[in-house]
């Protein structure tokens, strides 16, 4: 769950931070309060790509900071080299999750518009287009939103 998102020097933003607590929360406003640039901002922590038109000053680092409580996850901590590493190990855990529990599943949700790395994988979870199409025969059927 998200517990708190901090945003500096992003958009419109010089400097905020929200804290969640347990239940719904509804972020609601008039057009053009900043509920879409909170929401742009959550992404970058997801992974999306970094628009470098939303910085507002160029001298001043622009970072955005997610805390979320993992508690009651039944997590399992990994760590990778890089990138596209991280990316075939998730996939392949994915994988493995599903097959020891006797399902078949082969199919991937990722982010539109986004890079994840240059292996065949990562790539599955790259938006398609010039630089992967030769490769779009072998990799992941993935859906993304």
């Amino acid at each position: 769950m998200l517990k708190r998102l901090r945003i500096s020097n992003y958009a419109l933003i010089d400097n905020v931070e929200i804290s969640f607590e347990n239940g719904m929360t509804s972020i609601t406003g008039e057009t053009g309060a900043g509920k879409s640039i909170l929401l742009g901002g959550l992404s970058l922590v997801l992974g999306s790509r970094v628009d470098n038109t939303k910085i507002i000053n160029k001298d001043k680092k622009c970072f955005v900071e997610a805390t979320f409580d993992l508690n009651g996850q039944n997590l399992e901590v990994f760590f990778s080299d890089n990138g596209s590493t991280a990316n075939e190990v998730a996939l392949k855990m994915c994988i493995q999750y599903w097959s020891n529990n006797g399902k078949n599943k082969d199919q991937f949700i990722a982010l539109s518009g986004d890079y994840h790395g240059d292996t065949f994988g990562s790539m599955s979870l790259t938006a398609r287009g010039g630089f992967n199409e030769p490769f779009e025969k072998f990799m992941f059927d993935v859906s993304f939103v």
